[in-house]
């Protein structure tokens, strides 16, 4: 008598050294692209809503008295990282106490964001002498009061670098083009599960005994 074969048990079903069906062999891919899939899909969202409401926010800060700046220096690590978004309320010098962080307009039209570490009553008004937490000494000159544009009343890191690309044309081509890439992606991967589903699916009716009808 034939022996049965390593591959089949008697009564003609799959043994242990049965090669898996092809639907359990496909299975694992389908899984993987599902999972990239949504990892991508929200990554796109993510990035999309994150950039409309750092556009949105950037407008409708000045309507309710507050500012926004970019940190374009390392002075005040580790507080204020670099590139870093600072939103400021505006105030008034009555208004500024020692250890604020505050936004200044220097003489030159150049824009700090400093410490405020004393405040000195003068004839020529109020001063402020500022320092920057990176930095071992206080700032060369006092500053006057009058001259603060804001105290910072917030902090939102790597935002500043994102509002500084998309202040740029290249680089609202770049960021335009990562959304749109990231959307094609999505929509490869879509397809391919569409497809998988298709290959899975049975040719035809099946009856009670498992053969097709």
């Amino acid at each position: 008598t034939a022996k049965n074969s390593p591959l089949q048990t008697p009564d003609g079903a799959p043994g242990r050294g049965a090669r898996a069906p092809f639907r359990m062999r496909e299975a694992p891919m389908s899984m993987i692209v599902t999972v990239v899939r949504r990892a991508l899909t929200a990554c796109w969202v993510v990035l999309l809503v994150g950039l409309v409401v750092l556009a949105a926010g950037t407008h409708i800060a000045p309507l309710v008295g507050r500012d926004t700046y970019i940190i374009r220096g390392g002075s005040m690590r580790p507080f204020l990282p670099l590139g870093s978004l600072v939103i400021d309320e505006r105030s008034g010098p009555a208004d500024i106490r020692p250890g604020d962080v505050v936004t200044v307009r220097l003489h030159d039209k150049v824009i700090v964001t400093h410490r405020v570490v004393r405040i000195t009553d003068r004839p020529s008004g109020v001063q402020l002498e500022l320092k920057g937490d990176a930095n071992t000494a206080p700032d060369p000159a006092l500053v006057p009061a009058s001259n603060v544009a804001g105290r910072v009343v917030a902090v939102v890191p790597v935002a500043g670098f994102i509002l500084a690309t998309l202040s740029t044309p290249a680089g609202m081509i770049s960021t335009l083009s990562m959304l749109a890439s990231l959307f094609l992606a999505i929509r490869l991967l879509e397809n391919l599960e569409g497809e998988r589903r298709r290959e899975r699916r049975p040719n035809g009716p099946v009856d009670g005994a498992g053969e097709p009808a």
